[in-house]
C-alpha cells in the first residue's frame, strides 16, 4: 500500500509540474508573439 501510494504521489507531481510547464511555455510564446507582433507595428 506505501509504495502504491509513493507512485501515486509522484503521478500527481509529474502532472503538476507538466502543467506549470505548460503554463510557462504558453505565457511565453504569447509574449514573444506579442513582441513580435509590436515589431511589425513598429
Amino acid at each position: 500500500m506505501t509504495a502504491l501510494a509513493g507512485l501515486g504521489a509522484l503521478l500527481v507531481l509529474v502532472v503538476g509540474l507538466s502543467g506549470l510547464w505548460n503554463a510557462v511555455a504558453r505565457d511565453w510564446q504569447f509574449r514573444s508573439a506579442a513582441a513580435g507582433v509590436l515589431d511589425v507595428v513598429r
